[in-house]
């Protein structure tokens, strides 16, 4: 049996839809521009305008909605925000906490994976 390979497809937070959009709307950046800086490609960033541009939306008129709001005037089925991403840890804590003796990073994902049940694995594990 062969292995689907298809992507999932990722949701894309509110505020990055936000800033795609003021990028587009408000300063009439390219979308190979906007991609660049959002980080995101360059189809996604065309699908949001094209949206924005069907519904006759102007910037200013989404630039203080929230989630349910945006999902409903660009006629989204579902957009994540970002309490649904997986929390980061205090990097500012952990960097003083290495520097104690016995203390090891394998430790501070024990004690992170405690806190948080489902957020990051070690091997996903954010180091700064």
């Amino acid at each position: 049996m062969a292995k689907s390979r298809r992507k999932k497809s990722k949701e894309m937070s509110v505020l990055k839809i936000h800033e795609i959009l003021r990028l587009g709307l408000n300063e009439q950046r390219s979308c190979r521009e906007i991609a660049q800086s959002c980080r995101v490609s360059i189809g996604a960033v065309s699908k949001y305008l094209n949206k924005a541009k069907d519904a006759e939306i102007s910037y200013d008129q989404i630039k203080g909605v929230d989630e349910s709001q945006m999902r409903q005037l660009l006629k989204i089925d579902s957009v994540s925000i970002l309490g649904h991403l997986k929390p980061t840890p205090d990097f500012v804590v952990m960097h003083q906490e290495l520097k104690n003796k016995n203390v090891t990073l394998c430790l501070l994902w024990e004690e992170y994976k405690e806190r948080h049940p489902d957020g990051y694995q070690y091997s996903r594990y954010p180091v700064k």
